[in-house]
């Protein structure tokens, strides 16, 4: 009986066999995307990659960066903020963070909506980057199916790289992942300040 690992590798193995069989591979090879999962334990602070996304979007790169549980003011796939013609930036129709399993009705819409975006846009196979920011807890509080992010991953193109951002990562994109990188907090003793006070010379 072949383990979820051997699935993932058939699964990768197929993706690869059926874009080198193509009329396109003929003529040039595409680099194949890699997954990558950055993880911490406090929420918010994901900032080096977004710093990274905004740094390859102004090379070039085709760029979206969907935020699952942050909302605000006139947001929403049909709002998502455009950075140039390279960035895309789309977050959650709701006026709060959430951090909770419970959704009203209107709130579950609203991720809904986001949800079914990610899913057409990464289809799309317009972005060469797709940051999909805190869907591991999304995942965790059993707002986005694991069969369903695990489904868009498989069969995402093939030439397209992935972030995954959370606090916590489940066993299957573990499973999957070509890079984890777990970002820590680094405290520095703070350097005895001197009581003298700075002189300027005018």
């Amino acid at each position: 009986m072949p383990s979820s690992k051997d699935a993932v590798s058939i699964t990768r193995a197929k993706r690869s066999a059926e874009q080198a069989s193509s009329p396109e591979r003929s003529a040039k090879l595409i680099p194949q995307g890699s997954l990558q999962l950055y993880t911490h334990p406090s929420r918010g602070t994901f900032t080096p990659v977004m710093a990274q996304a905004l740094r390859l979007a102004g090379q070039g790169t085709q760029v979206l960066i969907v935020q699952f549980l942050k909302g605000g003011i006139n947001q929403g796939p049909e709002n998502r903020l455009l950075l140039g013609s390279s960035l895309e930036w789309a977050r959650c129709r709701l006026h709060r963070c959430i951090d909770t399993p419970q959704l009203d009705p209107e709130e579950r819409v609203a991720l809904d909506e986001l949800w079914h975006f990610t899913q057409a846009a990464v289809g799309s196979g317009r972005y060469d980057l797709v940051v999909l920011d805190e869907l591991s807890l999304a995942m965790k509080l059993g707002l986005i199916p694991e069969e369903e992010v695990l489904a868009l991953i498989d069969q995402r193109p093939i030439s397209m790289d992935m972030v995954i951002t959370g606090p916590e990562m489940p066993d299957s994109l573990l499973e999957r992942a070509d890079l984890i990188t777990q970002l820590r907090q680094r405290l520095r003793a703070l350097e005895p300040t001197s009581s003298v006070s700075p002189s300027f010379s005018g």
